[in-house]
C-alpha cells in the first residue's frame, strides 16, 4: 500500500499511516547547514654552506586554519519533537 504524501490542503503529511515520519516533510522546511574550512600553510627552508666543513640549516613553518560552521534546524522538523522511546 502507498501513503499519501500530501494532505487535503496540498501540504506535506507530517506522519505516514505507519506512524513513521515523512522524510519529504522535513525536506521542504527552511534549513541552513553551511561549513567553511580554510587552511594556510607556509614552509621556509634555508641551507647555507658557509665552508665545505660548515653547514647552517634553518626551517620555519607557519600554519593557520579557519573554521566556520552554521547549523540550523527548523523547530518544525519532525525529528526535533519530543516523543517517547520504547524499551
Amino acid at each position: 500500500p502507498y501513503d499519501r504524501i500530501y494532505d487535503e490542503n496540498g501540504k506535506f503529511v507530517e506522519k505516514l499511516s505507519s506512524g513513521d515520519w515523512n522524510p519529504l516533510y522535513n525536506a521542504h522546511l527552511a534549513k541552513k547547514n553551511t561549513s567553511t574550512y580554510t587552511s594556510i600553510q607556509d614552509n621556509f627552508n634555508i641551507d647555507w654552506r658557509i665552508i665545505p666543513a660548515l653547514r647552517l640549516q634553518g626551517r620555519i613553518s607557519y600554519t593557520r586554519q579557519f573554521d566556520k560552521r552554521d547549523l540550523f534546524k527548523s523547530p518544525e522538523e519532525s525529528f526535533s519533537t519530543n516523543f517517547p522511546f520504547s524499551s
